[in-house]
């Protein structure tokens, strides 16, 4: 292998680098934070998170302890629904694909913000019954 082929063999994000990173912006994005305001809990740039985020820069073993720390997970955190990578494992990568919605974050956000376990349980309880009601609603494929 060439020297110019190694490089551009470190410079390409691999599926593992891209899912770390887009799970660093559900995890920063669901604390309501910046890119700006994890930078300065890191002591980096903006540019730098930006950059994480979209695994253009890997994120090393000790960064990304620092992130864990900031974004107040456990560093499997950012492993969790990825890529697969051991034989056998199965991944439908779901919960990555939910928590990157807008609309869900905000309602994860609001919903955390509850204190009362009571009023957590009873808008559990309303979304469920919504959603049991809109699926009742929508036309049977067998309808026509």
């Amino acid at each position: 292998m060439t020297d110019k082929s190694v490089q551009q063999n470190q410079r390409r994000a691999s599926p593992m680098d891209m899912h770390v990173g887009k799970r660093i912006r559900i995890r920063r994005r669901l604390l309501g934070l910046t890119q700006g305001d994890l930078a300065d809990r890191l002591d980096v740039t903006f540019q730098q998170v930006q950059k994480y985020e979209w695994g253009a820069n890997r994120v090393g073993a000790g960064r990304l302890y620092d992130v864990s720390i900031a974004l107040e997970v456990p560093i499997q955190y950012f492993f969790n629904d990825g890529p697969q990578t051991m034989p056998g494992r199965s991944d439908t990568g779901m919960t990555t694909d939910i928590l990157s919605r807008n609309d869900i974050q905000s309602l994860v956000r609001a919903f955390s913000a509850i204190d009362n376990e009571n009023c957590r349980n009873r808008l559990i309880d309303l979304c469920e019954a919504l959603a049991k009601s809109s699926q009742s609603e929508r036309p049977s494929s067998s309808s026509t």
